[in-house]
């Protein structure tokens, strides 16, 4: 099981990692970080696919560098 609270870039390849082995994976949504852009991701009206690690690994490091 994956349980993801806040985190960063290196959170969300253990969260495909984890998807891809058909691992349950709990979101602890407000926490902050991977796991609120995570949980935002999953819940926008249309969401998109994370078609690969680089491109999750990339979108979070945007992420995180808006917050810094």
């Amino acid at each position: 099981m994956q349980v993801v609270v806040q985190g960063g870039p290196g959170t969300l390849t253990n969260i495909v990692h984890a998807a891809r082995h058909s691992f349950p994976i709990v979101v602890v949504a407000e926490s902050g970080g991977a796991a609120t852009a995570v949980w935002k991701f999953c819940t926008a009206e249309t969401p998109g696919q994370l078609s690969d690690e680089e491109w999750a690994e990339e979108d979070m490091a945007k992420f995180m560098g808006d917050r810094q």
